[in-house]
């Protein structure tokens, strides 16, 4: 735990990755989460406008995922070490952080599915087709996410949002 009297508890899961290496500490920076924020709510947005394709849906959704969890990363003054699993460390920690799995059952089984989905394309071989479904799945997860997140962040909705 960082010495800073400000900084939040950080949760279990968060203080396990720190002693296994996968996280670093890191500095707080309010301006930073709060782009974080936004970035994740304009790829939401742009993803559900109408036109998008299915592959583009995705992919906004899924960097939109990603977005909102290296913002509660950021919150609890840590970041993902580069290598190997460096995408998926946050956006499975978000499962336990934001509490997703009681708020919107199977929102586990879509995020690990997403992630397998964008990591390994992207890693090792071309992008595998995706369902209009999967991405509701998962645009589904991200709705459910972007309240949480913001109670955590103590950044309230903007009107509209």
């Amino acid at each position: 735990m960082t010495s800073d009297p400000s900084a939040p508890k950080r949760p279990e899961a968060v203080r396990n990755l720190l002693a296994t290496g996968q996280l670093d500490e890191a500095a707080h920076s309010a301006d930073d989460i709060a782009q974080w924020l936004a970035n994740a709510e304009a790829m939401l947005a742009d993803a559900r406008r109408e036109g998008v394709s299915t592959h583009g849906a995705f992919i906004l959704t899924y960097e939109a995922f990603y977005s909102l969890a290296l913002a509660v990363l950021m919150h609890h003054r840590v970041r993902v070490r580069e290598g190997r699993g460096h995408r998926a460390t946050p956006g499975q920690l978000m499962i336990p952080l934001l509490g997703l799995d009681a708020a919107l059952p199977g929102a586990g089984k879509v995020i690990v599915q997403a992630q397998t989905n964008r990591n390994t394309s992207t890693y090792e071989r071309p992008f595998p087709p995706v369902s209009r479904q999967q991405v509701a799945d998962l645009i589904r997860v991200v709705e459910a996410a972007l309240p949480r997140a913001r109670t955590l962040l103590g950044i309230p909705a903007q009107e509209g949002t």
